[in-house]
């Protein structure tokens, strides 16, 4: 099959209004669902797991820089979800303000925030579902990436892994390495949305059945890339941290955290703390985390804590690597 486009999009609001966008194509750590139009392809995620699972809000936003939001109600889960917007810095997205939801109120909430500056959406389904298309992401175009969502065997297959390709495009054939496991592997061949194709761009939602390996050595999180692609498998790593202003607890040497990443999101320990200061009115922490396992940074790598027995906003700083 030829080229075509492909755009992914997080859409945040009731279940009765998610799930009018298409049918669902898979939903293990989000739900997702597929809109094709020509030869433009729109994988269309929620955090289906969210509130009770962190990481389902978490990992939808790691893989999209645009989001759709429907405010019904204001409350807990809607501060913590906007907090999360917000550090994870996604500047593209609408928004629709329910006519039950005080609008004086929702204004000082979003006040400073990315949010205050998307644009009002029509909620209706249809009318969305046309202007999506007009939509494009901003992939990185240079190395080749694709972030594994799961893995398992199929007879007379092997193993087969289903993911996002987040930067660069990936072909048939091609030998590409997993990070953190730093294996060798070959891509035997490519899926998207059932249809086999040749090579899958930025932006595409792929299965991909590979050689060279087990489905058990592709756990959650992982990835595939070049060996000159400026990944690395570490076992510690250093991150200056902005945090939120609701986060009013001191960060100490020792304490059992979780960190996140792209699809990773493991326990950690915090080691060694750098350096604390103000920059621009907001706290910033430079520290060493120690997570549980091996996982992969990038050069552009950013990274969350989250302290998941809190009882206000589980999320309270992002940061990159120094």
């Amino acid at each position: 099959m030829g080229p075509m486009d492909h755009t992914t999009i997080t859409i945040i609001g009731p279940s009765d209004w998610t799930s009018s966008f298409g049918k669902e194509t898979s939903n293990t750590s989000f739900g997702i669902r597929a809109l094709k139009k020509d030869d433009h392809i729109i994988s269309v995620l929620n955090p289906s797991k969210y509130p009770e699972k962190l990481w389902s809000l978490l990992f939808t936003l790691s893989l999209t820089d645009r989001v759709l939001l429907n405010v019904q109600k204001i409350d807990k889960d809607l501060g913590e979800t906007m907090i999360a917007i917000d550090l994870a810095g996604i500047r593209n997205g609408m928004l629709h303000i329910g006519e039950m939801v005080d609008r004086a109120r929702f204004a000082a909430l979003i006040e400073g925030t990315v949010i205050a500056g998307w644009e009002e959406m029509d909620p209706d389904p249809s009318l969305l579902r046309e202007k999506l298309f007009d939509l494009k992401n901003e992939w990185p175009m240079e190395i080749p990436l694709v972030v594994i969502d799961q893995a398992f065997p199929v007879k007379g297959v092997g193993t087969v892994a289903l993911g996002f390709v987040t930067g660069g495009s990936i072909s048939k054939h091609q030998e590409l390495f997993t990070f953190p496991g730093n294996k060798r592997i070959q891509i035997r061949s490519i899926q998207i949305h059932d249809k086999d194709h040749n090579e899958a761009p930025a932006g595409a939602r792929v299965g991909l059945a590979l050689k060279n390996i087990d489905h058990e050595d592709l756990p959650r999180g992982c990835v595939l890339s070049t060996k000159d692609g400026g990944l690395v498998k570490v076992d510690s790593v250093k991150i200056r941290f902005t945090l939120s202003p609701y986060w009013k607890d001191p960060i100490e040497k020792g304490m059992k955290l979780h960190l996140w990443s792209s699809l990773q999101f493991l326990p950690v320990t915090i080691g060694e703390i750098i350096e604390e200061r103000e920059i621009d009115g907001k706290k910033n922490i430079t520290l060493e985390a120690v997570p549980e396992s091996q996982i992969w940074i990038g050069p552009s790598s950013r990274f969350g804590l989250a302290f998941l027995d809190s009882k206000s906003f589980r999320l309270f700083a992002v940061g990159e690597t120094i």
